[in-house]
């Protein structure tokens, strides 16, 4: 009689005990669920960095790369995908041997991975040739303390000259530069053009000392060199002039009212020194052959009729740390 009477207590068409079996599953299922949450991690991405190049793109064979997670854990793999040893850790570097495409995955708590892909190119490695010579204009021997002008027959945005084999002659800028050596032995001039290190030119340069005859030993202590080289140096800082003073005069030319030497205090190369005319740095021509065209250059009138003098549009003066201008750009019409 008593279990007749349990058996049909219900709600629901269900018994009682089996509502209290599924409540107590629900209960237990939404606390699992809320544990997963609490302890799922978010995966940070991993930030790749090379200390020397600014770009985060294109690599070099050869060249260290620094790899670094922006989380920090213990547990951290590389897989660099050219079948080379993983690396652990937060920091790594990695050096590739063969140009191409690698898929760089990193692993964080050997659950949380990300993939990116970076680009390896051969690099190139400059080498003294023919090739390489014709891309920097310049005596490829000297004597010591003699200033050698070296151009880039290049055109770029920037450029940056230095000795490779000597750094304390500093870094130079500007399409042409102006070396005076100050011992002998053997010199790399290295041209980087827009800061591009696959844009990179070379030029080897001997520098021999300039001996004295023997004739005039005997008068050397009546010379003081240290004046004598303090006067060469005062007439080797050339007289400043800016770029639209430099056009006014250019107009001058054109009249016929002024002539290449009338610039030669401002020139290291006197007539000689290089001009780009309306941007054709493969064909630059000498002050002296500039001033030439200039002033016996005419140009149509409106309709055709009669000749008038060309306009200087534009000067833009290369210049070194004496104010002596190694290169000039003219614009005209």
């Amino acid at each position: 009689m008593n279990i007749e009477r349990i058996l049909t207590r219900k709600t629901l068409g269900l018994d009682h005990r089996v509502w209290r079996v599924m409540i107590l599953l629900f209960v237990l299922s939404i606390g699992l669920f809320s544990y997963t949450l609490i302890d799922t991690k978010k995966c940070i991405p991993v930030d790749f960095k090379i200390k020397t190049i600014d770009n985060d793109s294109v690599f070099s064979t050869d060249e260290i790369l620094s790899f670094s997670s922006l989380r920090f854990e213990k547990n951290i793999t590389w897989d660099f995908g050219d079948n080379s040893p993983n690396g652990t850790g937060t920091f790594v570097t990695h050096r590739f041997a063969k140009e191409g495409k690698y898929f760089i995955k990193v692993t964080v708590n050997s659950d949380c991975q990300f993939v990116k892909p970076i680009t390896v190119r051969k690099a190139i490695v400059e080498s003294l040739t023919s090739t390489n010579r014709e891309q920097i204009d310049g005596h490829p021997s000297t004597f010591v303390g003699a200033g050698e002008t070296y151009t880039s027959l290049l055109s770029a945005d920037t450029y940056e000259w230095s000795i490779e084999n000597h750094p304390e002659y500093g870094l130079l800028n500007g399409q042409s530069v102006n070396y005076k050596f100050l011992s002998p032995g053997d010199f790399t001039i290295k041209l980087t053009l827009n800061k591009d290190r696959f844009k990179i030119y070379r030029k080897s340069v001997t520098v021999v000392e300039n001996e004295k005859p023997k004739q005039v030993e005997k008068i050397d202590k009546l010379i003081d060199y240290d004046k004598l080289a303090k006067i060469d140096k005062e007439k080797s800082v050339k007289t400043a002039i800016s770029d639209l003073t430099f056009k006014e005069y250019l107009g001058k030319v054109i009249a016929g009212d002024f002539f290449a030497k009338d610039f030669y205090d401002y020139l290291c190369m006197e007539g000689k020194t290089h001009v780009i005319l309306n941007g054709k740095a493969d064909k630059q021509v000498t002050f002296e052959q500039a001033c030439a065209e200039l002033n016996g250059k005419r140009r149509s009138k409106f309709l055709g009729l009669g000749k008038k003098a060309v306009h200087i549009k534009s000067v833009r003066l290369n210049k070194d740390k004496a104010n002596c201008v190694t290169l000039i750009e003219i614009k005209y019409e």
